[in-house]
């Protein structure tokens, strides 16, 4: 495997690359050299330290040792999948240099991967705006393991995912996604919103329950999760869909909230 020398300047520091702080003299691997130069390009995170922060504020928590082994030995599989989806890049990427390095924007030619912004603001038209940043991927995830997960939030592992997409915005670290199912979340009332079939849900286990939310719930013993609304009355509680053609469920006590819908997102 190719191996790259960073060699100090007069001031004991290197910039490399596009930016990125290596900080000190070593030899470093190639994945290594790769997951540094997506997390500039993708999150401009310009250093090792500010690697391991923003990993660990989007729940990846890493040690420096741990750092420190990638940069000598290379990038784990573990690792290149949990940082890759925080980050917003492919794990093939980081591990052979092949392909793009995302799925939403080729960044494989060095001199393009200066700063992901000025990439945007090219590409815009004079009548839109940049977007939003991106804040790591979500991993979207069957209604059988939303059923699992109910229970046991913390039993997810990364090849648990079906897919991953991107999140426009800082979410809890156990936030996932489903694809809405079926009809019963359509609402035939015009300022009401609705999550027609096909739609991503983002749902955040540790957000709090409160009285008109929309949850993912888990039914008596049955195997799938379920999307509705949550509603209090009369000291009762209760799973409504927005589709009044499905029926209102009073919930009992063996009956979970999984988690609570903390946003959604629709392809054209």
């Amino acid at each position: 495997m190719k191996r790259i020398y960073v060699m100090y300047t007069d001031r004991r520091k290197h910039v490399y690359p596009h930016g990125v702080d290596l900080g000190q003299n070593f030899e470093m691997d190639e994945t290594y050299k790769r997951l540094l130069l997506a997390a500039k390009t993708m999150r401009g995170w310009g250093s090792q330290a500010e690697v391991a922060r923003g990993l660990t504020r989007n729940g990846y928590e890493i040690a420096d040792q741990v750092l420190n082994n990638w940069r000598a030995r290379g990038v784990s599989k573990e690792g290149r999948l949990k940082a890759s989806a925080i980050i917003g890049c492919r794990p093939l990427w980081i591990e052979t240099g092949q392909g793009p390095m995302s799925d939403r924007i080729d960044l494989n030619t060095e001199e393009h991967t200066d700063n992901l912004v000025f990439l945007r603001s090219a590409m815009l038209d004079k009548n839109t705006l940049p977007g939003p940043s991106l804040n790591g991927m979500i991993p979207v995830i069957s209604w059988v393991r939303a059923g699992v997960f109910c229970s046991s939030p913390d039993l997810f592992h990364v090849g648990d995912a079906d897919d991953w997409i991107p999140a426009l915005r800082k979410f809890g670290p156990q936030t996932y996604a489903l694809r809405v199912q079926g009809d019963s979340m359509i609402s035939p009332y015009p300022n009401q919103k609705s999550y027609p079939e096909g739609c991503f849900i983002f749902v955040d286990p540790d957000k709090a329950i409160t009285n008109g939310c929309r949850v993912v719930a888990r039914i008596h013993d049955e195997e799938t999760a379920t999307f509705k609304v949550y509603a209090e009355d009369a000291g009762k509680r209760y799973l409504k869909p927005l589709n009044p053609q499905y029926p209102t469920i009073e919930m009992t006590p063996d009956m979970h909230i999984c988690g609570v819908v903390v946003g959604s997102w629709m392809d054209e």
